[in-house]
């Protein structure tokens, strides 16, 4: 498997947040997220869009790209789901 067709869910110190890392050059920049019981949908923020968009920030020394997200996702390592995953939007579900 490749670098980028995944992302690593971590705990912070809050319990209530989790830290997101991701190598995939997709998750540059700003990402609307949905997330569901079984799956998070990142997707690229258009010109007209209002709602809650989350920072993505690059870590140099790991050459990641990172997010912190207040919510209670199960922790570890989940791949892209190539199906559902486009140049719009990448999904992952929570299967490990």
């Amino acid at each position: 498997m490749e670098e980028e067709d995944h992302i690593i869910v971590y705990a912070e110190k809050s319990p209530a947040v989790r830290k997101i890392y991701f190598k995939s050059d997709f998750c540059k920049g700003d990402l609307v997220v949905n997330i569901t019981h079984e799956k998070i949908v990142f997707k690229k923020p258009d010109i007209d869009y209002t709602g809650k968009i989350s920072k993505v920030s690059y870590v140099k020394n790991t050459g990641r790209y990172s997010m912190s997200y207040m919510c209670d996702i199960p922790l570890g390592k989940y791949y892209f789901d190539k199906d559902e995953s486009n140049e719009d939007q990448q999904v992952v579900y929570f299967k490990q």
